[in-house]
């Protein structure tokens, strides 16, 4: 499932990079052009002509984990129980176990 990571648009008419960060936040650009809203929930646009904007969303793909995930991380990262963290052995930075 794609999931939102970022719901911005440039404003191609005056130069404004609007955002909208959380769920209704509708945020119009200085000339009032184009307006976003959705934040991270979903998108909608609001303009006068599709060529009033540049789209700058980004999107991600959620991942899901298996029920074991300490079973999943074993070959991968040399886990400690007592702390729940551990050290990558693919690259130097510790992880954390949820």
């Amino acid at each position: 499932m794609r999931k939102i990571l970022k719901n911005a648009v440039c404003c191609n008419c005056c130069g404004d990079i609007i955002e909208s960060t959380h769920r209704h936040d509708f945020k119009t650009c200085s000339c009032g052009s184009v307006s976003v809203d959705g934040g991270l929930d979903y998108i909608r646009r609001s303009f006068h002509s599709r060529d009033d904007f540049t789209e700058l969303s980004v999107f991600g793909e959620e991942i899901t984990f298996p029920e074991n995930r300490h079973h999943f991380y074993s070959s991968l990262v040399q886990y400690n129980p007592a702390n729940r963290t551990g050290l990558s052995i693919l690259s130097p930075q510790y992880v954390m176990f949820f």
